[in-house]
C-alpha cells in the first residue's frame, strides 16, 4: 500500500511550487501510470517517492 498525504513541494530559489497538496491512496497490488505534461511534476513526485528529494 501507498499513501501519500498533502504532500508540496517548492525547488529552492523559486516562487512557484512544483507540488500542491497532492493527495493518493494506492491499495496494495494496484498499477498506475502518471502522466502529464512536460513540467506538471511527474519526475518531482517521482523522485521524492523514492527518497531521492527531500
Amino acid at each position: 500500500m501507498l499513501k501519500i498525504k498533502s504532500i508540496s513541494y517548492q525547488y529552492p530559489n523559486t516562487q512557484t511550487r512544483a507540488l500542491c497538496n497532492i493527495n493518493l491512496h494506492l491499495p496494495q497490488g494496484t498499477s498506475i501510470g502518471l502522466l502529464g505534461p512536460n513540467g506538471a511534476g511527474k519526475t518531482t513526485l517521482m523522485s521524492l517517492m523514492a527518497g531521492l528529494q527531500s
